[in-house]
């Protein structure tokens, strides 16, 4: 429960901190930057780049259901669907297939039978465990079918993570869904979670486990990825991930990379928010260890 309450809470803080209008004049809503030189890029031009047997992390603020019943965060799915439909069309006869941080890696089976239509939306929803605003995310999963590609859950069961958290022993059945050797991030991804959590939303001592946790899902998504994609080179994997997880590459870039994959494109998607131009510079640019944001920056509402 308590680690239900930290991925709410993150989520919480980076909704909170981007939401607002824009107030941009020299970046623009919806346009895409490079990673590097944070130049303007055309979505086409940024996936004409993109090779068949490349592993995609594209990043988002996830959708949840609002008090109103509407959700906070669909803009960037949209923008998420967006990046698909152009990598399908300019990529006809690719097979296109989606990896899902919120969908446990045991589901797939669940997710073979929604895709099959065998079950309605509400069936689906309760089998898998969903709990964020279904309808931004419904596209997203039922995409790959149109090329004969396939919807994965990638992720660990939240009981798993929520016991590394806790410092708790895994059972023998759990620890087989583990990554084999698994890693937690690096120092720069571990420093950029504590400056997150620390402040009052977690005790001191419960940010190496927690960080455990949040490295455990990192690590799983992309073992999964990988051992997916393997004997598939004319395909594509796209991971719909939160933008937390992407960012700088300290957490799933570098595990996608650290578990073989020699195609990484990692495109992290931020709100402007009530940000000025300055102040979107300083989120996107380089940080002090020379990590770009990703190898493309997305500016959403």
């Amino acid at each position: 429960m308590y680690f239900q309450k930290l991925i709410t809470l993150t989520a919480f803080i980076l909704i909170s901190f981007n939401a607002s209008a824009s107030n941009l004049k020299n970046f623009k809503i919806g346009s895409l930057y490079e990673g590097d030189k944070l130049t303007e890029v055309s979505l086409d031009d940024a996936i004409a780049d993109i090779q068949p047997g490349s592993i995609i992390v594209l990043g988002e603020l996830h959708a949840f259901y609002n008090k109103d019943g509407g959700t906070d965060y669909n803009e960037h799915q949209k923008k998420q669907l967006l990046f698909l439909n152009r990598l399908q069309a300019l990529n006809p006869a690719k097979k296109i297939n989606i990896g899902m941080e919120f969908i446990n890696l045991t589901y797939n089976k669940e997710i073979e039978e929604y895709l099959a239509d065998t079950v309605t939306d509400q069936e689906f929803i309760k089998n898998v465990g969903w709990t964020a605003h279904f309808a931004s995310y419904k596209p997203l999963i039922k995409f790959p079918k149109a090329s004969g590609g396939v919807t994965r859950g990638i992720n660990l069961p939240r009981s798993i993570s929520g016991k590394i958290a806790k410092r708790t022993p895994l059972t023998a059945d759990e620890q087989k869904l583990m990554p084999p050797n698994f890693e937690v991030g690096r120092d720069e991804y571990r420093q950029r979670f504590s400056d997150l959590m620390g402040g009052g939303h977690l005790p001191p001592d419960a940010i190496e486990p927690y960080f455990e946790a949040q490295s455990s899902w990192d690590d799983t998504m992309a073992y999964q990825s990988v051992e997916y994609m393997k004997n598939r080179p004319d395909e594509f994997f796209v991971i719909i991930v939160g933008d937390f997880h992407a960012q700088f590459g300290g957490g799933l870039p570098d595990r996608l990379k650290a578990r073989g994959a020699k195609l990484v494109v990692n495109i992290s998607q931020i709100s402007a928010g009530a940000d000025d131009d300055s102040a979107i510079t300083k989120r996107i640019a380089t940080d002090k260890h020379g990590d770009n944001r990703g190898d493309f920056i997305w500016i959403s509402e």
